[in-house]
């Protein structure tokens, strides 16, 4: 049981760390200065660096479902390919919102290509 719930009307102690705001300094040349104030809690967190890239590794995924569906969108409306896609352009007369569809969806492919290389290192 603990210790708090035995005697309700004892306060527990306060931890000064634990502040909704607090101060800092920073040492230059052996003196105090830079008085720096922050807002919110101070904590003391410890993160590895395997952490870190499984967060990372996580943003990028992330990304990458709603630009998979952007390619599809594209895939499904024009029914083909970006390079068959691209072919039909060449071909066909001028088409404005072709035009722009394709200049959105290869942006879409490349941004695509950038994720899955950082996922893969």
């Amino acid at each position: 049981m603990n210790q708090l719930t035995k005697n309700k009307n004892k306060k527990p102690k306060r931890n000064p760390n634990a502040a909704l705001s607090y101060y800092s300094y920073q040492t230059v040349s052996g003196k105090k200065n830079n008085f720096i104030f922050f807002w919110g809690y101070r904590t003391h967190v410890i993160v590895s660096k395997e952490d870190i890239i499984t967060i990372e590794k996580l943003k990028i995924i992330s990304e990458l479902a709603p630009i998979r569906e952007r390619i599809k969108m594209f895939e499904r409306k024009y029914n083909c390919s970006i390079e068959e896609f691209k072919k039909k352009l060449e071909e066909s007369e001028e088409d404005f919102e072709a035009w722009d569809d394709y200049i959105e969806w290869l942006s879409y492919e490349k941004k695509l290509k950038e994720l899955e290389r950082k996922l893969k290192n």
